[in-house]
Protein backbone atom coordinates (compact mmCIF):
# COMPACT_ATOMS: atom_id res chain seq x y z
CA UNK A 1 0.00 0.00 0.00
CA UNK A 2 0.85 3.60 -1.23
CA UNK A 3 -0.10 6.50 0.26
CA UNK A 4 -0.32 8.75 -2.89
CA UNK A 5 -2.35 12.13 -1.32
CA UNK A 6 -3.55 13.55 1.96
CA UNK A 7 -5.02 16.69 2.51
CA UNK A 8 -7.12 17.96 5.83
CA UNK A 9 -9.98 15.03 5.87
CA UNK A 10 -9.43 13.01 3.02
CA UNK A 11 -6.87 10.38 2.13
CA UNK A 12 -6.45 8.45 -0.87
CA UNK A 13 -4.14 4.87 -0.53
CA UNK A 14 -3.22 2.61 -3.30
CA UNK A 15 -3.33 -1.18 -3.02
CA UNK A 16 -1.91 -3.52 -5.42
CA UNK A 17 -4.89 -5.53 -5.03
CA UNK A 18 -8.64 -5.49 -4.26
CA UNK A 19 -7.97 -8.00 -1.93
CA UNK A 20 -5.49 -5.93 0.31
CA UNK A 21 -7.85 -3.17 -0.22
CA UNK A 22 -10.50 -4.96 1.68
CA UNK A 23 -8.64 -6.25 4.18
CA UNK A 24 -7.48 -2.77 4.79
CA UNK A 25 -10.99 -1.95 4.90
CA UNK A 26 -11.89 -4.39 7.14
CA UNK A 27 -8.99 -3.91 10.13
CA UNK A 28 -10.07 -0.05 10.03
CA UNK A 29 -13.78 -0.95 10.36
CA UNK A 30 -13.23 -3.50 12.95
CA UNK A 31 -10.76 -1.00 14.83
CA UNK A 32 -13.59 1.85 15.21
CA UNK A 33 -15.83 1.59 18.38
CA UNK A 34 -19.77 0.47 17.99
CA UNK A 35 -20.95 3.71 18.42
CA UNK A 36 -19.07 5.12 15.46
CA UNK A 37 -19.62 1.70 13.24
CA UNK A 38 -23.50 2.42 14.34
CA UNK A 39 -23.61 6.16 13.48
CA UNK A 40 -22.21 5.38 10.21
CA UNK A 41 -24.30 2.27 8.98
CA UNK A 42 -27.21 5.12 10.28
CA UNK A 43 -26.08 7.79 7.02
CA UNK A 44 -25.44 4.82 4.85
CA UNK A 45 -28.91 3.72 5.65
CA UNK A 46 -30.08 7.45 5.18
CA UNK A 47 -28.08 7.75 1.74
CA UNK A 48 -30.06 4.60 0.42
CA UNK A 49 -33.38 5.61 1.52
CA UNK A 50 -33.35 8.99 2.59
CA UNK A 51 -37.44 9.45 2.51
CA UNK A 52 -38.20 7.12 5.52
CA UNK A 53 -42.01 7.57 4.67
CA UNK A 54 -41.24 5.32 2.02
CA UNK A 55 -40.79 1.44 2.64
CA UNK A 56 -38.08 0.23 0.19
CA UNK A 57 -39.67 -1.71 -2.35
CA UNK A 58 -38.01 -5.49 -2.23
CA UNK A 59 -39.50 -8.39 -3.95
CA UNK A 60 -42.83 -9.13 -4.04
CA UNK A 61 -44.07 -12.88 -2.30
CA UNK A 62 -46.94 -13.99 -3.67
CA UNK A 63 -48.76 -17.76 -2.52
CA UNK A 64 -50.92 -19.00 -4.93
CA UNK A 65 -52.31 -22.77 -4.62
CA UNK A 66 -53.46 -24.07 -7.71
CA UNK A 67 -55.72 -27.80 -7.80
Amino acid sequence: MKQASSRKDTEVRIFDSFEEAEEHERREWMAMPRQQRMILLEALRVQTYPDERIAPQGLQRVLAIID
